[in-house]
């Protein structure tokens, strides 16, 4: 028997049965390796925006100053009813 025969023979009797093993593999360790990259990627962005509020908060932002409430916006001048339970 010369070798490419050999060659032949192993990869009928053990590659086909191993294919779709190897393949699902390696399959799976790439979702997961994107999974977890685009999950990086997502908390590394809310990091970013976090860091942008705080230093909105700690630089830009008014801390001292009143700022009055909407003068176009109601209250109710009445006084507070309580509220009733119906019987049961």
């Amino acid at each position: 028997m010369d070798l490419v025969e050999q060659i032949k023979e192993a990869w009928y009797k053990w590659i086909p049965g191993w294919l779709p093993v190897c393949l699902a593999i390696l399959g799976g360790t790439w979702w997961i390796a994107s999974t977890v990259t685009g999950m990086e990627r997502d908390i590394q962005s809310l990091q970013e925006q976090m860091k942008d509020v705080q230093q909105y908060l700690r630089s830009e932002h008014k801390k001292s100053a009143f700022e009055s409430p909407d003068s176009r916006l109601q209250y109710p001048q009445g006084q507070p009813q309580d509220a009733k339970i119906p019987p049961m």
